[in-house]
């Protein structure tokens, strides 16, 4: 009897047992990885962006002295919220260049933006769109920290990268321009290209896919970028192109990511392509970077960049896209350590190549031989580069590169002295060992703290609480197909010249009317035409060009009330705002007979 019992099997747990035992462990590590994304948003709140009690009132624009950009990217957040709640009816047709159509595909649509929906209807935009800040900052740190342990690298290692990607200089650079903090979406693709590379199925290739199309959705710039560079994937996944799974997983790829983005592509193509223009090669000359911007931080200078003058090398200055000295030392470090430790060759040469040909992409028509531009061969060749206006965003690539390559520095050292000696009774070795990790520790703590964001402008939307009673005049006294122009017009070219434009687009989300003044990433030719003739605001000419773009009403700062209409009773007048509201009729009669 002991025989036989001895020699039964183990009981076997059944399949579905089995499988719910997956699915528990991934929500588990979904829970967790939610829980560390917000741990790093709140490590943002507090060291990086600091204001925490004025996320109600104020919002960064990093270092743009106009918040111009940083407005009308809250528009944006507010305006996702509101198509939200009604259902994306009109979702493409925002209510600014009337009466023209498709006008929310003029620029980056952020529709990654809806996670915090919940907090601009709960509390407010501003608050809101601080938040977004902060999740942004988050998922940079947290994504980073994640590559880190798919490579297999140690825990000190993956809180470096974290730490590097949370303080990555151009993100706070830039941090007005918050579509381009979403350094996730990058790193994003990054890992799921690390899995599939472990696991080539549809499933790790459709996962891949779908980082590519939330890339090109939480920013088009970096969506191309990635498109662009694509071809740098090879390198990576060379032998994995043997096998059949990978090009079936890379076709899944294909599929769900023009899945995720057709949508945005066939409005841009329906309302913005035919409007829009070749880029004229001056242009992007101009916003270009210069091979030795990669020599400065937007906090500070490298320490060579004082010798260059004394070696008789010009340092020309265009562009913060450095990474700071230190980074840029351990990076070198990983670049040779991850060339000669054969398994992690294969990451350093995917990175060296993703890296150097975004630095030259980066440079624009900057560089020439004579009359022969490099730039417009390749905008001949690579598919989308004729699109993009600003090449030095592709120095964002670099910086990501740099911070990976410093990460495999980082491991390789901690490696080093932290591997178990043959003898470890030894007291010399265990301190000198205890030394190596330390000394470790330190200097990639100061490659951090080099570059850690020491500086951020803020700025004020406008008051909602102030401009509540002529807003709320608008929305209730006229009709919902209402076209309300509003004064100070922006009448120059300058991303200054529109910061009053953009405070009355965040003010137009509360009235919910349209009007024909706007600001956006693309400026239609009619729009130009009414900048020019808002100049000599109010005549004939401008009061004729307003009836032709269908307005009704005119709101008027009392600051800029012209000599001309002070005579004229307004159909409102806030004393509270100082603004006073009028009929256009009424303006273009008062013009009429000043001219009798």
């Amino acid at each position: 009897m002991s025989g036989i019992i001895g020699n039964r099997k183990p009981l076997q747990r059944p399949q579905e047992s089995s499988r719910l035992t997956k699915v528990r462990r991934r929500l588990l590590n979904g829970i967790i990885g939610i829980l560390e994304w917000f741990a790093w948003s709140l490590l943002a709140a507090i060291t990086v962006l600091g204001h925490c009690w004025e996320y109600g009132e104020k919002i960064p624009t990093g270092w743009e002295r106009d918040p111009t950009v940083s407005f009308f990217n809250m528009w944006t957040v507010g305006w996702n919220a509101e198509s939200l709640q009604r259902g994306f009816r009109g979702y493409w047709h925002a209510p600014i260049f009337h009466p023209l159509q498709g006008t929310f595909t003029f620029s980056e649509m952020q529709p990654t933006s809806l996670v915090v929906a919940p907090f601009a209807w709960l509390f407010s935009l501003c608050f809101a769109y601080n938040i977004f800040i902060l999740l942004t900052l988050g998922a940079n740190a947290f994504l980073g920290r994640r590559i880190a342990a798919s490579l297999g690298y140690s825990l000190v290692s993956q809180i470096f990268c974290g730490l590097a990607f949370l303080t990555l200089p151009f993100v706070h650079l830039q941090l007005g321009v918050i579509q381009l903090g979403a350094v996730w979406s990058i790193l994003l693709i990054l890992w799921t290209l690390i899995e599939f590379e472990k696991n080539s199925t549809p499933l790790s290739g459709s996962t891949f896919g779908l980082a590519l199309g939330i890339c090109y959705l939480a920013c088009h710039y970096y969506g191309l970028f990635m498109v662009i560079l694509s071809p740098c994937f090879v390198v990576y996944l060379w032998r994995k192109l043997l096998f059949r799974s990978t090009w079936i997983g890379m076709m899944c790829a294909a599929v769900v990511a023009l899945t995720i983005v057709s949508p945005f592509l066939w409005a841009q193509c329906r309302w913005l392509e035919p409007m829009s223009e070749p880029r004229r090669l001056q242009l992007i000359s101009s916003l270009s970077a210069d091979e030795t911007d990669y020599l400065f931080t937007s906090e500070r200078r490298f320490l060579w960049t004082e010798l260059g003058p004394l070696l008789g090398y010009e340092v020309r200055y265009r562009r913060d896209v450095g990474c700071g000295t230190l980074m840029m030392v351990l990076a070198a470090t990983g670049l040779v350590a991850g060339s000669v430790v054969r398994s992690r060759r294969k990451w350093t040469s995917f990175l060296l190549l993703w890296g150097g040909v975004a630095g030259l992409l980066s440079l624009g028509p900057t560089i020439h031989w004579g009359n022969w531009h490099h730039y417009e061969l390749f905008m001949d060749w690579i598919p989308g580069l004729q699109l993009i206006r600003s090449p030095y965003r592709f120095g964002v690539i670099v910086q990501i590169a740099v911070v990976l390559l410093a990460t495999i520095g980082v491991d390789v050292w901690w490696r080093c002295f932290s591997a178990r000696d043959a003898d470890p009774s030894e007291l010399r070795r265990k301190w000198w060992r205890r030394l190596g990790l330390g000394v470790v520790v330190v200097v990639a703590g100061i490659s951090v703290i080099e570059t850690w964001p020491k500086h951020c402008i803020w700025a004020k939307p406008p008051n909602s609480e102030i401009n509540e009673q002529w807003v709320q005049w608008i929305e209730t006294e006229t009709p919902a197909d209402a076209v309300v122009a509003c004064v100070p017009f922006a009448t120059g070219g300058k991303t200054s010249d529109f910061i009053e434009t953009t405070r009355w687009m965040l003010l137009a989300l509360e009235h919910d009317r349209r009007m024909p003044d706007g600001y956006s990433g693309f400026f239609p030719q009619q729009h130009r035409n009414l900048r020019a003739t808002m100049r000599r605001f109010p005549n004939d000419a401008s009061c004729d060009f307003l009836k032709g773009v269908d307005v009704d009403y005119v709101v008027i700062k009392n600051a800029v009330l012209p000599e001309k209409l002070k005579s004229v009773a307004p159909l409102f007048d806030d004393r509270t705002a100082k603004v006073k509201i009028y009929s256009l009729q009424s303006i273009a009669d008062a013009i009429h007979d000043h001219g009798n």
